[in-house]
């Protein structure tokens, strides 16, 4: 043994032996994996930046779009099928999304002149399933709402109409008009406001991130007639008018009916005879002119009591035959009154009517 007083000799080296070796070995790889086994993994996760996205003011023809997406989640995310509401358009997307990447779905379209609309119905793993949206507005050339248009009005008091031309695609700002072409002798067109048309609005769907201004719209003019003579015309002219810096030129059927208001010829009537006897039951007819007026919008406002009167279409353009029949013995043998005729606008007509008989 030794003393106090003597240092015990320093233990000597060992070799490790392989069970101790072993034995660590195991010890780690248990931490490795109870350390793993505290991770969770997050699932797949489908981003897309909004469920609605405008596509924009587009010319009509097939396009082709990209719908951006993205994997947020730690698994690989697989998209099983995609399917579009309308026929107007198909769909081309990545079979898979590893975690973590970006990739883009392409969407060709076919578009057409107005407002459009799709929606994508993305079905992913597992049977979940994202709705994106898609619209867009298709540019169109101007047209006339109506492709003809009446003016009808009285000698010297003028009239007008207006018309209506119908757009997509702009916000109105560029749309100019130029001028027109064949136009009916004292017709002219006016805008309807000065810079550059009186525009009414449709909005677009208005929906999404960034959506659209209105760009369906319609713009008018007028047409004035300040003819002083009595006439019925029918003309083709051509309107001109500019959109987004392209010319178009718009026909329209120009009709122009002028009237003096009503006429008859002859202008009086008068019944006469020996005795009452011989006026009873006798007729007088007048030809009634209306000059553009329909028959059945003219009519007798006021006639004599001893006068049974009536109207009949005789062809066209627009003419009556006024029959006056007496029905009773007038006051006196010699008695003055009066037929009134009216049409839809006002105007009357005064047909003086003489009696004269023998009692």
């Amino acid at each position: 043994m030794y003393s106090e007083h003597q240092r015990r000799p320093a233990p000597r080296n060992r070799a490790a032996s392989p069970f101790s070796c072993f034995r660590a070995l195991a010890l780690a790889s248990a931490g490795v994996a109870y350390a793993a086994g505290c991770t969770e993994t997050t699932p797949a996760e489908l981003y897309i930046e909004s469920p609605v996205i405008n596509l924009g003011v587009i010319d009509p023809g097939v396009h082709d779009f990209a719908v951006a997406v993205e994997n947020r989640g730690g698994r690989a995310l697989a998209i099983g099928n995609i399917a579009s509401s309308c026929t107007c358009m198909s769909v081309q997307a990545p079979p898979l999304l590893s975690p973590g990447s970006k990739s883009d779905i392409q969407v060709k379209v076919k578009v057409s002149p107005g407002v459009g609309s799709a929606s994508l119905s993305i079905t992913l793993s597992g049977a979940e399933t994202r709705i994106v949206h898609l619209e867009w507005q298709g540019k169109s050339p101007p047209r006339l709402v109506s492709p003809e248009i009446e003016i009808a009005q009285r000698t010297g008091e003028g009239a007008s109409q207006e018309v209506e031309v119908s757009y997509a695609g702009g916000d109105g700002s560029d749309l100019r008009f130029l001028g027109a072409l064949g136009l009916p002798d004292d017709v002219t067109v006016e805008l309807v406001a000065d810079d550059p048309f009186a525009i009414r609005p449709t909005p677009g769907l208005g929906v999404g991130k960034n959506p659209p201004p209105p760009v369906v719209g319609k713009a008018v003019l007028r047409l004035k007639s300040s003819a002083t003579r009595a006439h019925v015309s029918s003309t083709t002219c051509t309107l001109k008018v500019r959109l987004r810096g392209v010319e178009y030129e718009l026909p329209l059927l120009v009709g122009v009916k002028v009237h003096d208001g009503i006429q008859a010829r002859p202008e009086k009537l008068f019944f006469s005879g020996r005795g009452w006897d011989r006026l009873k039951n006798v007729d007088r007819r007048a030809i009634v002119s209306t000059s553009g007026v329909r028959i059945d919008q003219l009519g007798v406002s006021r006639k004599p009591s001893f006068l049974e009167v009536s109207l009949a279409s005789v062809g066209s353009p627009p003419v009556a035959t006024l029959t006056a029949r007496v029905t009773a013995a007038p006051p006196t043998g010699l008695s003055q009154d009066a037929i009134i005729l009216k049409d839809r606008r006002g105007a009357e007509l005064l047909i003086p009517v003489l009696v004269s008989y023998e009692p």
